[in-house]
């Protein structure tokens, strides 16, 4: 597998699918954006908010990041989770496994709002197994979750949420991650968003409820003034559709 210098890789363009041994396989890069204004700003929102959910834990040094993911890898392969596989590891690279199909992707491409809704539940409710082990992910949008036949799978694994905030905040933490790549499907569909829930709190553990329950409450105080604040600046589609999402898993949680 040919291998590029890294000060030439983008960061919107450091995974890139290749083979390695007549294998399917990627290779990431060294490279992470620097995001100094959003990391400012979760870290200001949590100590406003005095919760450690909304911490930043986005680590702009590429090869650190890289390491610490190596790092994970192998020690959830070890306990038999589906994550890459590393055939190759360097300071500025690794080489690792394909694991299936993006979630995210065949979400987008589901043919009705059944079959779309039925692979959110499936990925709240591996979440749900996933917190039940004393485990977490660290940025469980759909598109860093795989399928490949009756397994689900984890990649991207280069957050460190548990450097900045406890196991159960990093926990709830990745349930809404997953609630929010619901979020601009909700409108759509009424039952995404309490379906989803019946599928995680049924497993999850108390701790990681409790810190979703108080999160989404705090968030309900600031995201409309965050809404109109960006709106001022661009079109504020996605804030409007996070807003709506946030206040309707609150409200299942609170009942």
């Amino acid at each position: 597998m040919q291998h590029r210098d890294i000060t030439k890789v983008h960061h919107d363009r450091r995974t890139l699918r290749g083979e390695f041994n007549g294998e399917a396989a990627w290779t990431k890069y060294a490279v992470v954006p620097l995001r100094p204004l959003s990391s400012t700003a979760f870290n200001i929102f949590s100590r406003l908010t005095d919760l450690p959910i909304f911490r930043s834990t986005h680590n702009s040094d590429g090869r650190t990041a890289l390491r610490a993911e190596a790092q994970r890898l192998r020690y959830l392969k070890e306990r038999d989770f589906l994550v890459p596989e590393i055939f190759e590891q360097s300071d500025d690279h690794l080489v690792i496994s394909d694991i299936g199909d993006c979630l995210e992707t065949l979400i987008a491409d589901s043919p009705d709002i059944a079959s779309r809704r039925a692979l959110f539940c499936r990925a709240a409710s591996y979440m749900a197994m996933v917190h039940s082990s004393d485990e977490y992910h660290g940025r469980s949008v759909t598109k860093d979750l795989t399928v490949k036949g009756n397994r689900m799978g984890m990649i991207d694994l280069e957050h460190e949420p548990l450097r900045v905030m406890p196991l159960p905040d990093a926990q709830a933490r990745d349930a809404w991650l997953i609630f929010l790549s619901a979020a601009k499907y909700s409108k759509n569909d009424k039952e995404l968003i309490p379906t989803m829930l019946e599928s995680y709190a049924g497993q999850a553990p108390v701790g990681a409820i409790d810190s979703l329950r108080r999160s989404t409450g705090a968030l309900n105080l600031v995201a409309p003034i965050l809404a109109f604040t960006l709106g001022a600046v661009h079109r504020n589609d996605t804030m409007a559709a996070m807003g709506h999402m946030n206040r309707e898993l609150h409200y299942h949680l609170t009942r």
